[in-house]
């Protein structure tokens, strides 16, 4: 397939080549991330049209006859779904799944109803709506974990995600609430943070196990350390033939009941006393920056972030059957 010929879209909150660092709503790290992936793209494809406007998916019709969307947040529900809808309205390819799989990925309560059918662990939970009364569920336990239903960069997880008793939940459901955000409270689970980056297609490909090291209380991964606006996060190759195993499993059950997928990331938690592992949420579409697990687990592999691009898109093409790439 040659890329060469590729006229690209790519979308972000900072794909535009003239964003600085200082314009409003401008996050360092992305920044950073979305310069990358212009210029990896740059090498790949004849030509790259780099904007921060999803309006361009219509003012720009006709110069692009690929969408490269990176753009998660566009500031209403659901919006990660937004780009992958237009693309399949103007039958034009894009990166990542189709929206109906986008849907289930970003709501992590129909996820865990995806993973309990294939026989995958999930932790107990439970779901708040913005208006719903706030009553203590019966099947959790204390400490409970509560965080945004749907939602990447781990947006609104902090320490007080963390609660030791029903009150302290309350309290941070409530708070979540009043920003209009709904709700997943969980059973907390005490463990390790892992990550398991994955390059879809027919057969899924597992790049490594990475666990996801925090100083935060009870190994929580927040936010701002999601971020990485004050330094890189370390990542370190988890070496446990069974848990990988296992998890090459759950890759190859989740790549078939959600396919096709061009690119994917599973997070769990897992304790190494008791050997429970358990997956947390899928994410499509997620983080290949040069300072991500996913590009850790690629250079791992020998591949790099250029490498790591080039077979995402390949294997998105081939998903949808492009084949005006090819000479």
């Amino acid at each position: 397939m040659n890329l060469k010929k590729l006229k690209i879209l790519f979308l972000g909150n900072c794909a535009d080549p003239r964003t600085k660092e200082g314009m409003p709503n401008v996050v360092t790290s992305k920044l950073r991330y979305h310069r990358e992936i212009y210029k990896i793209l740059s090498e790949l494809c004849e030509k790259v049209i780099g904007t921060n406007d999803a309006q361009d998916l219509f003012s720009k019709a006709g110069e692009f006859d690929y969408v490269f969307s990176l753009f998660n947040r566009m500031g209403f529900r659901s919006s990660e779904l937004y780009a992958s809808a237009i693309c399949e309205y103007l039958k034009i390819p894009y990166l990542g799944a189709s929206p109906e799989v986008r849907g289930v990925a970003e709501n992590k309560s129909l996820f865990k109803h995806i993973a309990r059918s294939c026989g995958i662990d999930v932790a107990n939970s439970a779901t708040f709506y913005p208006g719903d009364k706030i009553n203590k569920p019966d099947q959790l336990s204390a400490p409970y974990f509560v965080k945004p239903l749907s939602g990447g960069n781990s947006e609104w997880i902090r320490s007080s995600s963390y609660c030791e008793d029903w009150s302290a939940a309350h309290e941070e459901i409530e708070f979540l609430l009043s920003k209009n955000v709904p709700v997943l409270m969980e059973d907390f689970l005490e463990g390790i943070n892992l990550t398991v980056p994955v390059l879809g297609g027919t057969k899924p490909q597992v790049l490594g196990v990475v666990e996801v090291p925090t100083i935060e209380p009870h190994n929580v991964l927040t936010s701002e350390e999601k971020l990485q606006d004050h330094g890189d996060m370390s990542f370190q190759i988890f070496d446990n033939d069974n848990v990988r195993k296992t998890i090459t499993q759950h890759a190859e059950l989740l790549n078939n009941s959600l396919r096709p997928i061009d690119y994917f990331r599973m997070d769990y938690r897992y304790n190494d006393g008791t050997e429970q592992l358990t997956i947390l949420e899928i994410n499509v579409c997620c983080d290949i920056s040069s300072f991500g697990s996913f590009a850790f687990a690629a250079q791992e592999k020998g591949l790099t972030q250029k490498d790591l691009v080039q077979k995402i898109l390949e294997i998105s093409l081939s998903r949808q059957q492009y084949s005006g790439g090819n000479e």
